[in-house]
Formats: C-alpha cells, structure tokens, sequence
C-alpha cells in the first residue's frame, strides 16, 4: 500500500543520469558585448546582430558661425506716421529713407518701396492725400485698360515734398527762433534746436543770429 509519510520520488535516482546537463559550456547563445550601446548585458536578453551603433549628433558642427550670423538681423525703429502736419515732413522723410537704406532687401521694388511709404501715411492730410493719390492711379488704369501703376518711389518722393512743404520755411523758422525758450530742456539740448532752426531759416551766423539765442535764454544766463 501507499505510504503518505513516504510518497515515492516521481524520478528515481537512476532515471536522473537520463536528464542532459545543461552547464555554461554547452550552451550556444553568445554572450553581449554592450559596451558601444549603452546597455546591461546581465538585462539584454538579445545578441549583438540584433542591434546598429547608436548614432549620435556631432552638437559642434550642428550649429556653424555663419548660420548664426546669417539668423541675426538689424532692427531700426520704424517711421513714425505723417499726419501732414508741414513741420513734420522732413523728419518723416529722413526716417524712410534711413529705414529703407537698411532694409532694402525686403523692399527690392519700386512698388514694395511705395506701398511701404503709403502705409506710414494714415492719419489726418496725409490719409486724404494717400486715397485721392490711390485713387487716381486707378481710374487711369481703368481708362487705359492696364495694370495699376503708382509710379516709382522717387516720384512719389517728389510729389510728397511738393505737396507738404512749408509755404515759406526761411520764414517759419526765423518766427520759431524769436519764440523759442529754454524752459527746462538742457542747454545741449537747447543749442542743437536752435543751430537747427538756423539752417532752415538760411540765415548768416551774425550778430542779429547771436542776439535772437541770447533772448532765448533765462535772464541768468543772458
């Protein structure tokens, strides 16, 4: 009968030699050397044909000197819009062209130039003048059948100076010199207003220039 106590072995001692060892040396699987990838070899349980090297970015030729130089661009402030007051045209005037002498590039066109220009007219006579000067150039392209054309940018130029001159600067400005104070400004700033309305009022540098700056002085420094 059975025992419970003393159940007999499934395998008997002599069936055991029948079993194949299995020792380290008689297995086929090669061993990984994961050095180049950046693995446990303990954890990797694939071979080395498995895997390609691993590429990784040269970060030092990635980004060059000249790819960077070529990203940066100057920035100038833009024109301030003209609102067709005449005491503001040549500032106006001065801004665009500094504007466009640095960033030509992006205006190649006598188009592009004028449009630029047009769009920097948007307030008071000058948003006027710009309409009536659109408009115009359409009904001539209407009548004539063609293309719009708004003509080159020197032309515009020269049509915006006619039109928004002063009537008589010499005048204006030798009126601006006798009304001119000091106030609270620095005197730096102050002579430069003043050699500036000197120039426009075409006036020689004599004694009647030197007695209008000494009236506008504080009686200090008179």
């Amino acid at each position: 009968m059975y025992s419970f106590r003393n159940p007999e072995p499934l395998i008997s001692e002599s069936d055991e030699s029948d079993i194949p060892s299995e020792s380290p040396s008689n297995q086929d699987t090669e061993t990984l050397d994961c050095s180049q990838y950046h693995l446990d070899p303990e954890t990797t349980p694939y071979q080395t044909s498995s895997f390609l090297p691993l590429p990784f970015p040269d970060m030092a030729s990635s980004t060059t000197p000249s790819a960077t130089s070529a990203s940066i661009k100057k920035k100038l402030k833009t024109p301030t819009p003209f609102s067709g007051k005449r005491e503001d045209l040549r500032k106006f005037l001065q801004e665009i062209k500094i504007y466009l002498l640095e960033n030509g590039d992006a205006y190649p066109t006598n188009l592009e130039k004028v449009l630029f220009v047009l769009s920097y007219m948007s307030d008071g006579d000058a948003n006027s003048w710009k309409e009536e000067y659109f408009d115009t150039a359409e009904q001539e392209a209407a009548q004539k059948k063609s293309a719009l054309n708004l003509g080159t940018y020197n032309t515009l130029i020269d049509q915006i100076v006619k039109d928004f001159s002063p009537y008589n600067a010499p005048k204006d400005a030798i009126y601006e010199m006798k009304e001119l104070k000091m106030g609270n400004t620095t005197i730096e700033e102050h002579v430069s207003k003043f050699k500036m309305l000197v120039t426009k009022s075409k006036l020689a540098k004599n004694d009647a220039v030197v007695e209008y700056f000494r009236e506008t002085l504080p009686i200090p420094l008179q």
